[in-house]
């Protein structure tokens, strides 16, 4: 189950921040393509550049608007992370419905809005390192090869028990299924997505940003 009550508490913030908003000078016409409109998004808010993300965002925003939606979510999670969970936790929360955004003031505003958010947050890569060191980390070979074939159950023991970090993380991957997140380095595993979130609800407070989060990405 979701609890609903923190991503409530989630959007109360963000209704009040985007009520007392400044607007700031207006976006200049972009002429671009998604792909790059997509880069310089992600590039403009590690750095900083409000005017440029702005900018990409609301391009982005017309012409490909699912794919900022999830774009905004991913950047959340890969740039963001825990240095600032709670803008994570506002991100999630504001894209979890079409009817929270109108309720909140409508697309252009919202994503305007989060991404001032995440411009102003502290950053932090380490989830996007984490990825990385399981796909490539010698250490893992064999268990990349063996968790592949893992059930469910035994996954979800690891998650819960296991010491090692690099190793739980490996086993969530899985146990999420890499055929849904996919990777060039990882066997392809169907993977079982509420499993993997219900055990995730058994460690820690998070859970209900990033289950919402599953559903956008």
């Amino acid at each position: 189950m979701i609890d609903t009550s923190k991503l409530t508490r989630f959007q109360t913030i963000a209704a009040q921040e985007i009520a007392a908003v400044d607007p700031g000078p207006r976006i200049a016409p972009f002429t671009s393509t998604q792909w790059v409109a997509s880069s310089l998004l992600q590039k403009a808010i590690r750095r900083g550049d409000l005017y440029a993300a702005r900018q990409a965002g609301r391009f982005l925003l017309e012409a490909k608007r699912e794919h900022l939606l999830r774009r905004l979510n991913v950047i959340a999670a890969e740039d963001i992370g825990m240095a600032d969970i709670e803008t994570v936790g506002i991100t999630a929360a504001c894209l979890a419905s079409a009817k929270i955004r109108r309720d909140l003031g409508g697309d252009v505003l919202v994503t305007d809005y989060l991404i001032r958010r995440m411009v102003d947050a502290r950053k932090s890569r380490a989830a996007d390192d984490l990825l990385m060191s399981l796909e490539r980390l010698p250490d893992l070979a064999e268990d990349r090869t063996h968790f592949a074939a893992m059930s469910d159950d035994r996954l979800r023991q690891i998650v819960l028990g296991c010491p090692s970090l690099d190793r739980k993380a490996l086993a969530l991957w899985y146990l999420i299924g890499t055929a849904r997140c996919q990777s060039d380095h990882l066997p392809t595993r169907k993977g079982n997505p509420n499993l993997a979130f219900d055990t995730l609800a058994e460690l820690g407070e998070v859970v209900p940003v990033f289950r919402t989060a599953q559903r956008l990405i």
